[in-house]
C-alpha cells in the first residue's frame, strides 16, 4: 500500500528520536508500516537538511510545500498518529495546524491511530481563533479546518471499544465512521539492541514516565513508596518528589529520583532494576488498556509485575497461569514478598521468570506487521 502519514502535535523527525517519547513512538509506528512492505510518505516540517529518505520505504515531504498536492499522489490511505495541537507562546505555527486541513480534505480513507485515550481527534478551530490573532501570517478559514467528515476509522489501542466510544470519542465532537482495535503497545518488542540479563541490577524497582497530570499519583505511591531502607527504588522521567501530595506520602520512604530520560534510554534504565510494576490511569483500567511500558519492561529483561486492576483479563501473561500468579500484584506487600524471592537466589529464579515472560508474550514480528496491514486493507473496502 502507498500511505500518507501525519503526526499530530509534534514534528516527526527520524534523526532525533532519542528525545521525546511521543516522537519516538510515532517513528516506531512508521517503521512498522514501512517494514511491513508499505510505501510510506510522511508529511512533516523538515529542518537542518534532514534526509527525505531516512529509511527504506520511507519518504519525508515538507508539509508546508507539498501537502496541497496530497490528493494527486495516489495514496491508498491517510494514517494520522494521535496528538494535540501545540501553539507555543501563541505564535503562528502553520506546520502544526495544517494536518487538520489535510484530514478534512483528503480524498481517500483516513485512519486515526489512537494509542493514548487522552488524545482523541479534536476540533481546533476554537484554539486557532484567527479573529483574535491579527499578527498571524497565515490565513485560516473555518471550512478548511473544522472536520466535518464522518468516515474516519479510529484504530484504538484500548480493547474495550464500548467504553472507548462512550468515554473517549463522544467528548471531542468528531463523529467516527468506525472503531476497531490494534495492539500498538507491543511495538517495543521490535526494538533493536535489547539489553541482556543484568546480574547486578542497581535497583529493586524502577519506574519511568510522567505524572500524567496526577492521574497515576495514588498508584505510584502504592507501588513505589514505603519500602524498607534496604530496597532501592528509582523513579525517572518528569517526576519530582514535590509533585506528590504530602498527605499521600506522609511517613513513607520515598524512592530516588533520576530525572528525565531520553526515549532511547528507556530499556537501559529499566534493565538496571530487578523489576518494574506496571500501573495505569483510572481510565486505562476501565478500558483494559495495556500501555507500551509493559513490553518495554519485558524487552529490557526486567521482571514485569502488573497491577491486577489494570489487566483484569490477564491479556499479557494469560498463557502461563503460574506466571500470572507471580506477576499480577495487588499491594506493596505482595511486591515486596516477590522481590525477596527474586533476590534470595543467585539469579536463577529471576532468569526463569524473564524467560517465561517472553514465552508467554509469544511475539512474532512477521505476524505482528501483517496483522496491521490486514487491518488497514480490510477497512479500505
Amino acid at each position: 500500500m502507498k500511505l500518507a502519514i501525519l503526526k499530530l502535535g509534534a514534528r516527526l523527525s527520524f534523526e532525533t528520536t532519542q528525545g521525546a517519547c511521543p516522537v519516538g513512538e510515532a517513528v516506531s509506528i512508521v517503521n512498522m508500516l514501512a517494514d511491513g512492505g508499505n510505501d510510506c510518505h510522511v508529511y512533516s516540517h523538515l529542518i537542518r537538511n534532514e534526509s527525505t529518505n531516512p529509511a527504506p520505504n520511507i519518504t519525508v515531504h515538507e508539509i508546508l510545500n507539498e501537502s496541497d498536492r496530497i490528493n494527486d499522489e495516489g495514496y491508498d490511505a491517510l494514517i494520522v498518529i494521535n496528538g494535540n495541537l501545540n501553539i507555543y507562546g501563541g505564535a503562528d505555527n502553520p506546520e502544526a495546524i495544517l494536518p487538520w486541513k489535510i484530514i478534512n480534505k483528503f480524498a481517500g480513507k483516513v485512519f486515526y491511530f489512537m494509542c493514548d485515550p487522552e488524545l482523541p481527534l479534536k476540533q481546533i478551530w476554537g484554539a486557532i481563533n484567527p479573529a483574535k490573532r491579527p499578527t498571524w501570517t497565515s490565513a485560516y478559514t473555518e471550512a478548511d479546518y473544522v472536520i466535518t467528515r464522518e468516515d474516519i476509522i479510529c484504530v484504538s489501542q484500548a480493547p474495550n471499544l464500548d467504553v472507548v466510544a462512550e468515554e473517549v470519542l463522544k467528548k471531542p465532537g468528531i463523529k467516527m465512521g468506525k472503531l476497531v482495535q490494534f495492539s500498538f503497545e507491543k511495538f517495543p518488542c521490535r526494538r533493536p539492541n535489547q539489553p541482556p540479563f543484568n546480574d547486578r541490577p542497581t535497583y529493586a524497582l524502577s519506574y519511568g514516565g510522567t505524572m500524567r497530570n496526577g492521574r497515576r499519583e495514588k498508584k505510584m505511591v502504592k507501588y513505589y513508596f514505603g519500602y524498607p531502607d534496604n530496597v532501592k527504588i528509582e523513579m525517572f522521567g518528569k517526576i519530582k518528589l514535590e509533585d506528590f501530595k504530602p498527605k499521600l506520602i506522609d511517613g513513607l520512604r520515598a524512592p530516588e529520583f533520576y530525572g528525565y530520560a531520553k526515549y532511547d534510554e528507556m530499556l537501559t534504565r529499566l534493565n538496571g532494576s530487578v523489576a518494574h510494576v506496571v500501573i495505569g490511569d483510572p481510565l486505562y483500567e476501565r478500558l483494559n488498556l495495556i500501555g507500551q511500558r509493559v513490553y518495554e519492561s519485558i524487552s529490557s529483561n526486567c521482571v514485569t509485575f502488573i497491577d491486577a486492576e489494570l489487566d483484569k483479563k490477564r491479556m499479557v501473561f494469560g498463557r502461563d497461569e503460574g506466571l500470572c500468579e507471580f506477576l499480577y500484584v495487588n499491594s506493596r506487600y505482595e511486591v515486596l514478598q516477590r522481590l525477596k524471592q527474586l533476590t534470595a537466589t543467585d539469579g536463577t529464579l529471576r532468569a526463569e521468570i524473564l524467560e517465561r515472560q517472553r514465552a508467554a508474550v509469544g511475539f512474532n514480528d512477521a505476524e505482528y506487521l501483517q496483522s496491521l496491514n490486514t487491518l488497514i486493507k480490510e477497512n479500505l473496502k
